[in-house]
């Protein structure tokens, strides 16, 4: 299967959009980002860099169908298992990991309870309370793509078709329930966390099975639409309504047809993008709690800005090679080598 190269570049760009444009927040008062400091796109990522998110359930959907042939190759028990050792075998360890480190880190957390820490295990966290708050944070949308990959699953199992009807149904439950949210902010629940990802997810899926008539669209349409989702209002809303209709669709299908998201140092933040995404708020609980200087910088922000980034992308080059990487390889082999044990077996 074709490696989408470019997507991988957009994803480690979606990454670093969320941990070090908006959460880095969390390490500073915010009267030190009073100013405007950044200029406009620092201050827009200030703002909406948590829509970065909305970019990861559109992209997992779209490589969802590219890998997997829009179900095609997930119509038997067999390919059903395989599918599901592989999701296991990409999520699992690096999840498990930090939930360890932060259990042990952050344990004295009013929050961080039992009953939260068998939810993580079981890969439940978006439904403790409060969401994104309990151990390792990010991970509540890990917890929503599970979700969403059973669904695909269960739905390509049957067919084309009913995967089409279902992504549609999803689609269309996802956005009345973001439509009727009430939240004009950017406040998680459970259900506005369910909606976002179902959302995202089954609108990836659909652009890569219409991918053909969507190539014809021009350019500079693209490039409007995307601009346009960034403006709309939304009134009482959840904002990440138009990020997921419009923005990051047409970003998705303009960034197919650049090579410079398939850089190398791109593809690069793309493979590690994983580990970023679960280790920034970690990094930065901890980086507070050895020095709340942090609150009130004085060697400039974008010296400080630059310090977590670096650390951050340190310990994510770290896990991937001796957590992500070795887990990986480790549970895939012992699949594959049970199931030629199995086939042996029954041809004895």
């Amino acid at each position: 299967m074709e490696r989408l190269k470019q997507l991988d570049g957009v994803r480690g760009l979606a990454a670093c959009a969320v941990a070090f444009g908006y959460h880095t927040q969390v390490m500073f008062d915010r009267a030190v980002f009073a100013d405007g400091w950044g200029g406009p796109v620092i201050v827009w990522l200030r703002h909406y860099g948590w829509a970065g998110v909305d970019l990861f359930f559109i992209l997992s959907g779209f490589v969802f169908a590219h890998v997997y042939r829009f179900g095609e190759t997930l119509r038997t028990p067999a390919n059903l298992a395989d599918f599901t050792v592989a999701r296991i075998a990409r999520l699992y360890p690096l999840h498990l990991f930090m939930l360890g480190v932060t259990a042990i880190a952050f344990w004295w957390m009013s929050y961080n309870t039992v009953g939260a820490f068998i939810a993580h295990l079981f890969m439940l966290q978006v439904f403790t309370q409060p969401v994104a708050r309990t151990f390792d944070g990010p991970s509540w949308s890990i917890s929503v793509e599970i979700f969403c990959y059973i669904l695909f699953a269960a739905a390509a199992f049957f067919g084309r078709r009913t995967l089409v009807a279902v992504a549609c149904l999803a689609i269309a439950v996802s956005a009345a329930v973001l439509l009727l949210d009430g939240h004009a902010g950017q406040p998680l629940t459970s259900a506005n966390s369910l909606a976002r990802g179902g959302l995202g997810f089954f609108i990836g899926l659909l652009l890569w099975r219409y991918r053909a008539l969507l190539a014809r669209v021009p350019t500079l349409l693209l490039a409007a639409i995307a601009v346009a989702g960034l403006f709309i209002p939304t009134g009482m809303a959840n904002p990440a309504l138009p990020f997921a209709i419009l923005t990051w669709p047409a970003v998705l299908i303009l960034a197919l047809r650049t090579r410079f998201m398939g850089a190398a140092p791109l593809v690069w933040l793309g493979d590690r993008s994983y580990s970023i995404y679960l280790l920034n708020i970690p990094v930065a609980e901890g980086l507070l709690r050895l020095t709340t200087k942090f609150r009130h910088w004085d060697y400039g922000l974008l010296t400080a800005h630059m310090l977590f980034a670096a650390i951050v992308l340190l310990l994510a080059e770290l896990t991937y090679r001796i957590v992500e990487r070795p887990a990986q390889r480790i549970i895939r082999n012992r699949w594959k080598n049970r199931r030629s044990g199995l086939a042996v077996a029954a041809a004895a």
